[in-house]
């Protein structure tokens, strides 16, 4: 009788617990990765399904930082396609822009969004001007994409080398992504645009 008791008692905790989880993504419990973070936040992680909830209600408050960090953990690299949602994500980065439109961390991953087409169209248009407005803010990294944009012609970004040059430039002068092959690129430029299939461009037209 006691053992048919106890079950009882623990499935109804189960039963109790798992409807907390709905909506509740994998990266609260398994952590997310702080890769291109400009700031160290204010708001930690939330690590159980409570402190999330304390998130969520921090946007309440007016945190640009909490609605960041909801989306971040709903598109953090640790979880599986499946388990990413975007759109969640995308609405939450504009919420966080509209309470401070230089946040440069949801600036920085709308840009990547709408540059790689996750959960979106790909508008490398966009992209150029969230990630142009990061790195005005602090999130220099974006300005690799921007050149490699500008040097392909890709998407509805128009082909401009002289932009493509300065965006590379100061990525792999300030930048931390991809530093290296960016100064191996500006070093041998010229060299470099007719290995692309481009036709290369003095000095002068660079600066």
């Amino acid at each position: 009788m006691k053992h048919i008791l106890l079950l009882t008692i623990v499935l109804f905790t189960y039963a109790c617990a798992e409807p907390m989880k709905i909506n509740v993504p994998r990266t609260v419990f398994d952590g997310i990765k702080y890769t291109g973070m400009v700031k160290e936040l204010p708001l930690k992680a939330p690590r159980t399904v409570e402190k999330f909830r304390e998130l969520e209600k921090q946007t309440q408050n007016g945190s640009s930082d909490a609605y960041f960090l909801l989306g971040k953990l709903y598109t953090d690299s640790s979880l599986n396609k499946s388990e990413q949602n975007y759109q969640k994500a995308i609405e939450y980065y504009n919420k966080a822009l509209e309470l401070d439109q230089n946040h440069a961390e949801s600036l920085y991953n709308l840009g990547i969004i709408y540059s790689f087409g996750y959960g979106v169209q790909e508008d490398q248009m966009r992209a150029n001007d969230l990630l142009q407005r990061a790195g005005d803010s602090g999130i220099i990294n974006g300005y690799q994409i921007i050149g490699v944009n500008y040097l392909h012609g890709l998407g509805n970004s128009p082909q401009d080398l002289k932009k493509a040059y300065h965006y590379i430039k100061i990525n792999a002068a300030k930048g931390t992504v991809e530093k290296g092959m960016s100064q191996e690129i500006i070093n041998h430029w010229d060299e470099f645009l007719i290995l692309m299939g481009y036709q290369s461009t003095s000095l002068a037209e660079k600066k």
